[in-house]
């Protein structure tokens, strides 16, 4: 995400948003090519169906099913954040620097600031789990999540309500 974004920007301002596309598309052929042809697992070995594990029962094993659950909705609200943006981005940038300026590059960069904060945070929330426990840092970050969004959304209403 970093740094596709930061390179798709730079591109997409210099060739255009077409080129950037095409050569994203030809990347993941050549991604999807080089998996098939040149990735080899050794010593695979299969699980027969009848060995596999339900959902259920899987959980019913797991230690702490509820911290998974809450990783899994804490990954999933991250991810609708971060993610709902991207289609929209451009134009909300281009509308900021009212259609003057590297629009493209811009956005390419407001698009890695995620990425670019998760480098900065991952190793100091990492030790600061191994201190104080993982499940308090991700429901203080889902609290934390929750305080910040509500009013961001709030905001964000009655703006659109003044335009």
């Amino acid at each position: 995400m970093l740094l596709g974004s930061l390179i798709g920007g730079f591109i997409a301002d210099i060739f255009g948003y077409r080129i950037s596309f095409m050569l994203t598309g030809l990347g993941y052929l050549i991604v999807l090519l080089s998996t098939i042809f040149l990735v080899h697992e050794h010593n695979f070995t299969p699980v027969s169906k009848d060995e596999s594990l339900s959902a259920r029962q899987l959980f019913s094993k797991l230690k702490y099913p509820q911290v998974v659950i809450g990783m899994i909705i804490t990954t999933l609200i991250i991810q609708a954040g971060n993610n709902s943006i991207s289609p929209i981005i451009s134009l909300y940038v281009e509308q900021l620097l009212h259609g003057h300026g590297r629009v493209a590059l811009m956005s390419g960069i407001v698009s890695a600031l995620p990425g670019i904060a998760t480098i900065i945070a991952a190793p100091r929330f990492g030790a600061l789990g191994d201190r104080i426990g993982t499940h308090k840092i991700l429901l203080a970050g889902l609290i934390f999540a929750i305080l910040v969004y509500i009013p961001q959304a709030y905001v964000f209403n009655i703006w659109q309500l003044q335009d």
